[in-house]
């Protein structure tokens, strides 16, 4: 280090006295200067001679640094044509060049393949965004040198872990196969750097057509495929179908029709009971959601709550869900009725906005209803996806009395090793674990562990999926001393509910 003003009055030849100024290399302290006097004459020893230099190197270093970054941002500022991190196409100018042919009809044997990784974010907040730099630099490297040489074959990164590829090519077939080979090699070749994240890659590919107009729809059905893929896929690239267009179109009407469905009460909240293994009481209830329509249909959560997902509306349903949740827990308080938690699943979009909580706490208040009657879950999934924001948003949850609950644990990414660090109240065991206990001594043995390991740690443990009276003989025994699935009763509507809670027998 060496003192600004120093350096400003050395550069400009105006300095008179430089009291001090420490140098320092790669944090090892080589020298100082203590006293300059730049009106006098002057003889310099071999030592001063030294730390001059090193000086003058540091300033020269510095501002060429300086005139590199101003005439890189200028060159970017007059030719935006190429991404700063991966040194790919710019995604505008990709557009163009892809713009270009297809407006030429030159486009009989071209294909777009559209990637992205999965839960990168995670892999940001894991090891930090300059190794996730680096792994994508790996990829867009590696894509490079797997493409032939071809003056139409076009590579540029959209935005952040998402890249398409244009290029043409000789043989159709096994394109699904061979795309799927390709993002299965990259992720084992780099699953080793990054032993806490499960690197998956996806691709949505689509084989131009005549009726393409524009590069703008080529690159959405590239898109639109991609999208099909699931987390839990073991696939990891799909082809474009034209019946993906009839499904967008019906995805198109289940978003815009969200509001008038909640402002007509088409969405219906749906209880599903918690029973205690010893003397199958209700100790609890979770809310789902169906979507009743006006012509009697009734739409299962699947067919509506990942299209919400993907485009940010979730969070309008989520908070929907809790308000009828309390405005029924309310009605309980005012009819004098025994009053036991209901649960609220949450997207993982709530971990990331620090007005969660009090929006809750807002409905809450509005409808008079204690904290504590409240649960919060999250999926395991989810909680993998962004877990610092899930760790916070828990706590913040748990400081003003709500309860909190991980949902499907073991169903995906494993949260083992950290499972102490996150604040729940309750740790919902996925189906797998009962469903494997029927066929495998080891299942039942492995349930078991996972049982007195999660209780141990001061958890409330609830097994979901429970179908079968052998099943529950099984979690008896394994200590489990609570669970939820049909066996016990299936989602209810609300009327349904309270009759079976609150009327007379």
């Amino acid at each position: 280090m060496y003192s600004p003003q120093a350096t400003a009055l050395l550069m400009q030849g105006e300095a008179k006295t430089v009291v001090y100024a420490s140098l320092y290399c790669e944090g090892k302290y080589i020298g100082a200067i203590s006293y300059v006097d730049c009106r006098k004459k002057r003889q310099w020893t071999d030592d001063q001679r030294r730390l001059f230099g090193i000086l003058t190197k540091l300033i020269s270093a510095h501002l060429a640094k300086s005139q590199a970054i101003k005439d890189s941002q200028k060159e970017h500022e007059t030719t935006p044509g190429f991404d700063s991190l991966t040194g790919l196409l710019s995604f505008s100018r990709f557009r163009d060049e892809v713009s270009h042919i297809i407006h030429t009809r030159a486009h009989d044997d071209y294909v777009i393949v559209y990637t992205d990784f999965m839960n990168f974010k995670y892999l940001n907040k894991k090891y930090g965004y300059r190794m996730g730099d680096c792994l994508l630099r790996e990829f867009a490297s590696g894509i490079i040198d797997t493409m032939k040489d071809s003056e139409n074959t076009f590579f540029a990164r959209i935005v952040s872990d998402q890249f398409v590829l244009f290029m043409p090519y000789a043989d159709r077939e096994n394109a699904v196969s061979k795309v799927h080979k390709i993002n299965e090699d990259f992720a084992n070749a780099h699953a080793s750097l990054f032993p806490e994240v499960n690197i998956r890659l996806r691709s949505g590919i689509y084989f131009l057509e005549p009726d393409c107009t524009s590069a703008a729809a080529a690159i959405d059905a590239a898109n639109c495929a991609r999208r099909r893929i699931s987390e839990t896929s073991e696939l990891t690239a799909c082809m474009f179908d034209k019946r993906f267009h009839i499904e967008q179109a019906e995805e198109n009407e289940i978003i815009n029709s969200m509001g008038a469905a909640m402002r007509n009460g088409e969405f219906k909240i749906y209880l599903q009971p918690k029973y205690s293994l010893e003397d199958y009481s209700v100790i609890g209830a979770e809310a789902l959601v169906r979507w009743e329509k006006a012509d009697g249909t009734v739409m299962p959560p699947d067919s509506f709550i990942p299209i919400y997902e993907r485009t940010g509306k979730i969070s309008e349903l989520d908070f929907y869900v809790f308000e009828k949740v309390a405005a029924f827990l309310a009605k309980n308080n005012e009819l004098g009725r025994k009053q036991v938690p209901i649960s609220i699943n949450a997207s993982i979009l709530h971990a990331s906005d620090s007005n969660t909580v009090k929006h809750y706490l807002d409905i809450l208040k509005k409808y008079n209803v204690d904290p504590s009657l409240t649960e919060i879950e999250l999926t395991e999934t989810a909680t993998v996806s962004d877990y610092g924001n899930v760790v916070q948003l828990f706590q913040d949850l748990q400081n003003v009395n709500m309860l909190t609950s991980l949902d499907d644990f073991g169903a995906g990414y494993s949260v083992l090793n950290t499972i102490t660090e996150i604040p729940v109240n309750t740790v919902k065991l996925d189906r797998v674990f009962i469903n494997r206990c029927e066929s495998s001594e080891k299942g039942i043995y492995f349930l078991n562990q996972i049982i007195s390991m999660v209780k141990g740690l001061g958890y409330r443990v609830i097994c979901e999926g429970v179908e079968t009276e052998e099943q529950i003989s099984i979690l008896k025994q394994a200590g489990c001393e609570e669970a939820q699935g049909y066996w016990f009763s299936k989602p209810l509507p609300v009327e349904e509910y309270e009759k079976m809670m609150y009327e007379t027998k």
